[in-house]
């Protein structure tokens, strides 16, 4: 799948940080990551072809660049680059993206990712950026991504190649099982959220809930459209995208 979007954005974020774009290096920006998971080899999803900082629509090259611009109309900077149809936790993000696209209420946004080589209080006045992430929670929500693929065409869901089913499956020999303690602590969260859920009179949220599984210990986490955790509770292990995209399908089912 062909990408592109915005990355990053002079607005406050969340944590109430800006970034200066004309001291932002994107000289070396190369990879898309699983939220923030670069560092593991499973969760490099696909590469960045290009890199650009666009400070008005006299910039923009391209339809792509100019949807970009006309969504915010102000200085972003624009990435494009490719998801590799053949690795299954890309496919899933594939498939997530697809469905955010086509399902508003399941966001799906851009986070970059480097160093900060200097800051003014909340300001970052210079930084260098080497990833970008896809990830559900973006610190920024101006940060988008779009599909230049055709979305209108008919889509099926996605079964893990066969090459991929041995090396996914042996993963949960390196994880360490939580104790007895932490698996308690993940069961009273879980009741907690359930609990909470049945009070909500926010009839979409109600909807919209499930809850997942995770891979590695078993522990249920509540999924919701408003919020969801990014680690389990009981073995500390991360939520990826493969599994949020899997819990969309059997809710959808």
């Amino acid at each position: 799948m062909l990408i592109y979007g915005i990355a990053a954005t002079e607005t406050k974020d969340r944590t109430g940080e800006s970034i200066d774009l004309n001291g932002m290096d994107v000289s070396d920006i190369r990879l898309l990551n699983d939220e923030h998971s670069s560092d593991r080899f499973f969760e490099i999803l696909g590469y960045i072809d290009q890199a650009k900082k666009i400070f008005s629509d006299k910039d923009c090259q391209d339809e792509y660049q100019r949807k970009c611009w006309n969504l915010i109309k102000k200085p972003f900077l624009y990435i494009a680059g490719k998801l590799m149809d053949d690795h299954p936790n890309a496919q899933s993000a594939a498939a997530l993206i697809k469905y955010s696209i086509q399902n508003p209420n399941y966001p799906v946004g851009l986070s970059v990712e480097g160093m900060t080589v200097e800051r003014q209080g909340n300001k970052l006045l210079k930084t260098k950026v080497k990833n970008v992430s896809l990830t559900i929670k973006p610190a920024n929500p101006e940060c988008k991504i779009f599909a230049k693929t055709d979305l209108t065409k008919n889509f099926e869901k996605i079964d893990l190649p066969e090459k991929y089913k041995n090396v996914h499956d042996s993963r949960k020999q390196f994880r360490e099982l939580p104790s007895k303690q932490k698996r308690l602590l993940a069961k009273s969260e879980l009741l907690k959220e359930l609990t909470e859920l049945a009070k909500s009179n926010n009839e979409p949220e109600i909807f919209g809930a499930t809850v997942m599984k995770c891979w590695n210990c078993g522990e249920g986490k509540m999924f919701m459209k408003s919020r969801l955790p990014n680690r389990c509770s009981a073995c500390n292990e991360r939520f990826t995208m493969s599994d949020i995209y899997k819990a969309m399908c059997q809710k959808a089912d």
